[in-house]
């Protein structure tokens, strides 16, 4: 080769390089802008997700706080049912109370005690009338009615020549139903038969 030559190859790859130089330096601050850009806006979207997690924490604790709340005063109510559920009964019973004391400071009093004894039958008819107002009814049983265990309670077997066998001679204690439930199972002697 000749020196021309190399001369020649040497200036065309130092033009190329030159080139590829001023290639470089026109590209760099267009990716270097780009680049600042995009970090830009990704700081910007996790600034922006930062105070959406704050937010949902907030929301999350405040949304806490309040089914604790919540769940305290369920619970406070539900004591509430639970202790005062029979007032309004109570509050029925209080006349019968005060004729129980009249009766009772009447008779000691004047020694009447036919008129204690009417006083008595109507503070019964009172009272069985307060209870039938709440829903509270007797379980009305006539002998050789069939013994049924859902409500009625066999405290004794006695042998019988006219009530068959299983059902009830006689009952001992009255069971009351509140509606539809049994309240006190009624307590009967029931037939061994013959």
């Amino acid at each position: 080769m000749d020196i021309k030559n190399i001369k020649n190859t040497y200036l065309k790859n130092e033009a190329i390089n030159d080139m590829s130089k001023k290639n470089e330096q026109v590209d760099t601050p267009v990716v270097d802008q780009e680049v600042e850009i995009e970090t830009s806006n990704q700081q910007e979207r996790i600034v922006a997700l930062e105070k959406e997690i704050e937010e949902l924490k907030d929301l999350a604790l405040r949304k806490t706080a309040e089914l604790e709340n919540f769940r305290k005063r369920t619970i406070k109510e539900k004591q509430d049912i639970v202790e005062y559920a029979n007032e309004k009964l109570l509050a029925k019973l209080l006349p019968i109370i005060d004729d129980l004391e009249v009766a009772i400071t009447t008779t000691e009093k004047t020694h009447d005690f036919a008129a204690f004894f009417e006083g008595m039958k109507l503070i019964q008819t009172k009272t069985h009338k307060t209870f039938e107002e709440v829903g509270v009814t007797p379980i009305e049983i006539e002998p050789n009615t069939p013994f049924n265990v859902d409500f009625h309670e066999a405290i004794m077997l006695t042998p019988s020549e006219t009530i068959e066998e299983g059902n009830i001679v006689q009952q001992v204690q009255k069971g009351y139903l509140l509606r539809e439930k049994v309240l006190r199972h009624s307590k009967v002697i029931t037939s061994s038969g013959k």
